[in-house]
């Protein structure tokens, strides 16, 4: 049980960093961007879409809590 929130953890850091990649950069995998090029006709996501997701959802909880704590977090 131990390893697999290890690997959960693991999994859901790296979504992050790709989710800021994306945000910083405009970067982003290969396969999602034309899985979202091909989502005109409103196919259900794939699991990259979803995993994607995660990381970008993650990404706005982590920022948001920086947000709320100004004594240890400060925006330059």
């Amino acid at each position: 049980m131990g390893q697999l929130l290890h690997y959960g953890f693991d999994a859901l850091l790296v979504a992050m960093v790709l989710a800021g990649i994306r945000r910083t950069t405009g970067y982003t995998l290969k396969a999602a961007s034309k899985r979202n090029i091909a989502a005109q006709d409103q196919q259900q996501p794939t699991w990259i879409d979803r995993y994607l997701q995660l990381g970008e959802r993650a990404l706005d909880a982590t920022v948001a809590f920086m947000a709320n704590f100004p004594n240890w977090f400060e925006k330059r």
